[in-house]
């Protein structure tokens, strides 16, 4: 009976507290788990006190309004010191829950980048320098954190605008002559160069301004200028005349870009310039109808793919990226692997340093079925023996990126892609985007030795979205020492200096 009425006991002293809990967070139209969430944040470091600071510096960084400057500086004044004793605590990028522990720090990485974003579009760039140095010293981990639980990282973005602004000015002032990209600062400067460059043909596209595409496009051809990873400008223009990455599902999208396109012609009737971004135009939309509708999208796949090689055919061979369009454009409408050898060649005489052309080649070949497979894997062996290896390991690197190594792994010889790596490596030692890219190919390559030396003292600087979902991996390469046996590559030329 003791024991009986010990049990009942118990059971009344645990249910009325939960039952009691529960009612209460039902009348806050919340369940019990809801309740103890909202519990916990209210404890998280400055949860309250800077709640609001996110959504006004995403409003800040939209509006890019110089009105806004003054209340961005009064944020700052109030989160700022918070942020910078949190600092040595956040060491790497987090995920959006435990961001909120940290709130002080991201919130004041949040209004820097809106700041620096002002500045930066009206041509304040001696203005916003110091507050670009102290986000990305002093905050390189901050984040903004959006209410769908998604984030952005500030250095990322911040990388972005300081090359669309600078991009944009010399463009405006007819300055793109004196446009020198400078070296690497840090894992996102290299990509961001190349994103800036596409965005900066396909955003004055959509806004009209075909005054500035012609003259970027023209400059950049002209003046070969290109980024610090060696990406040629003019073939990322070029690449660039397709919808907006987050677009590329829509028609409409589609419509939008090829009648702009068309505008341009109407425009500028003599720009060889607007007819060959047309047929890149329809290179792109070609493939889309395969990629989006299967074997349904064939005809407007190839009716497409016949168009834009028309355009290039009527065409005078005149610069580079002739020659890389043409071949693409070969291989989808079905061109003999002779054909597009013969174009190869003929571009590979006049530009020998443009390595789009090579890039299309492979890619075509290697995607003409086992034959294509073996020619790919052959011009990456004439590649090394006439000397441009650092060049044939770009073409490995467009394989591996695009996925169509595994095509091409099984007829490579592995000392052509040994040699390859290694002369990139001595070619392009401080561009941490290639190194970060070799790295990567030579994993996929299995050449463990060269992936680590790939990766010295990369330790937080390797790229990303490269290494998703191996990211492990990265960081075991990061912290391996490198194998003495390795030879040091002979020294390439580096063909892709910048201008002067």
């Amino acid at each position: 009976m003791k024991r009986l009425f010990f049990r009942g006991s118990f059971t009344l002293f645990i249910g009325v507290p939960a039952l009691a809990f529960t009612l209460y967070a039902r009348s806050q139209r919340m369940t019990p788990l809801q309740f103890v969430e909202r519990a916990l944040r209210q404890h998280f470091t400055g949860r309250q006190a800077y709640d609001d600071l996110q959504a006004a510096a995403s409003y800040w960084y939209e509006a890019r309004n110089p009105s806004d400057l003054p209340a961005m500086d009064e944020a700052l004044e109030k989160v700022l010191p918070a942020a910078l004793k949190q600092a040595p605590m956040v060491t790497n990028f987090q995920t959006w829950e435990t961001a909120h522990q940290f709130k002080a720090y991201h919130d004041a990485g949040a209004v820097l980048l809106a700041k620096c974003y002002t500045l930066l579009y009206y041509g304040e760039v001696e203005t916003a320098r110091p507050f670009v140095k102290l986000l990305t010293e002093k905050l390189p981990f901050a984040m903004v954190l959006k209410p769908n639980r998604t984030v952005t990282w500030t250095r990322d973005s911040i990388r972005y605008h300081e090359h669309m602004c600078a991009m944009y000015a010399a463009i405006v002032t007819f300055k793109i002559g004196t446009v020198v990209f400078p070296p690497e600062r840090d894992e996102f400067d290299g990509p961001q160069q190349r994103l800036a460059c596409r965005h900066m043909a396909i955003l004055r596209l959509k806004e009209g301004d075909y005054e500035s595409v012609e003259r970027w496009a023209q400059m950049a051809d002209t003046q070969k200028l290109r980024t610090c990873s060696g990406d040629w400008a003019i073939n990322l223009i070029y690449d660039s005349m397709q919808p907006w990455e987050g677009e590329l599902h829509s028609e409409a999208a589609w419509t939008e870009i090829g009648n702009a396109i068309r505008t341009w012609q109407a425009k500028k009737p003599q720009s060889v310039c607007a007819k060959i971004a047309e047929a890149s135009f329809l290179s792109h939309w070609a493939a889309h109808a395969t990629e989006y509708n299967g074997a349904g999208g064939y005809p407007d796949f190839r009716e497409r793919s016949d168009r834009g090689r028309k355009i290039m055919e009527g065409l005078k061979p005149e610069g580079p990226a002739w020659y890389s369009i043409m071949i693409t454009l070969m291989g989808q409408t079905g061109a003999s692997l002779e054909d597009m050898a013969r174009v190869f060649s003929a571009g590979l005489e006049k530009y020998p340093a443009y390595s789009p052309i090579y890039n299309d080649l492979c890619i075509g070949f290697a995607r003409s079925g086992d034959n294509g497979g073996a020619a790919c894997a052959a011009v990456i062996h004439h590649l090394v023996g006439d000397g441009h290896p650092a060049q044939a390991a770009r073409v490995l690197w467009r394989l591996c990126d695009s996925g169509d190594l595994a095509t091409v792994q099984a007829r490579l010889d592995p000392d052509d892609s040994r040699t390859a790596i290694q002369a990139a490596l001595a070619a392009w030692p401080d561009s941490l985007e290639l190194r970060s890219d070799f790295g990567y190919v030579a994993t996929s390559l299995s050449q463990p030795d060269l992936a680590r030396k790939a990766m010295r003292g990369m330790a937080g600087k390797w790229d990303r979205a490269t290494w998703s979902g191996r990211e492990d991996l990265a960081m075991r390469l990061c912290e391996q020492k490198v194998d003495s046996s390795v030879s040091k590559a002979t020294p390439v030329p580096m063909a892709h200096t910048a201008v002067q």
